[in-house]
């Protein structure tokens, strides 16, 4: 196995890579339950072996034209998000993954240890679009959102979904969506199982919160229930 990789070819293998795990990444082989047979390999492993000599012929890699145009696009829209997240910024900050995989894809060849970096492309990509939707989503609400009842109230409302995001050190997600009056709510959700989508809740009000940023009254909730009919 080499130690260097042509970074256009390496970035369409991860593209590859990831609609072969259904956009998703995977660190371990999925196996099957009933016969241990591997059902999914990991996406580094993918990549790895579409650059091997004598590839493992369980291992899909094969990659097409197509890829290569996506990995082309991809490497362009991430260059893009970049600037747009520096002059979004108020100190002109890139998130720091991004930075990294973009410093990868300036190179012609792409090192074997930053492979496992690499793979993560399609999904950054894919993720900050969906940010980048609710930012816009947040916005267009952030006009005329109003704060919901007073704090410590009980409330009912049909809750649509505009955004979740894991966060790490709260190890729970943060859930933005918005009433069906178009007021923009937000809570904490400790399992994916508690992320609503296009359904009445009932909640409590916890606080009410103006985002400065996107000028957007935000209700915060707890207590966060589908109503059952």
């Amino acid at each position: 196995m080499a130690n260097r990789y042509n970074t256009r070819s390496a970035l369409a293998a991860a593209v590859y890579a990831f609609e072969q795990n259904n956009e998703y990444i995977l660190k371990e082989p999925q196996l099957d339950p009933d016969n241990g047979v591997v059902l999914n390999y990991p996406n580094k492993t993918i990549v790895y072996n579409y650059f091997a000599n004598d590839p493992d012929p369980q291992v899909p890699c094969g990659i097409s034209p197509g890829d290569l145009e996506v990995a082309d696009q991809l490497k362009d829209y991430l260059q893009q998000a970049a600037i747009m997240q520096a002059l979004q910024s108020s100190d002109g900050q890139v998130n720091e993954f991004l930075n990294s995989v973009n410093q990868i894809l300036e190179k012609k060849e792409v090192p074997a240890r930053d492979i496992g970096i690499l793979i993560w492309a399609p999904k950054l990509a894919l993720d900050h679009q969906a940010q980048e939707k609710a930012r816009v989503a947040i916005s267009n609400l952030g006009s005329t959102s109003q704060y919901l009842a007073r704090i410590g109230d009980k409330i009912e409302l049909h809750f649509t979904l505009i955004d979740k995001r894991f966060i790490k050190n709260a190890e729970c997600y943060l859930v933005q969506g918005h009433d069906e009056h178009g007021n923009l709510v937000s809570y904490w959700a400790r399992e994916e199982r508690k992320i609503f989508n296009n359904v009445k809740i009932t909640a409590k009000v916890k606080g009410h919160r103006h985002d400065k940023y996107r000028n957007a009254k935000f209700t915060m909730i707890n207590f966060v229930k589908a109503v059952t009919i």
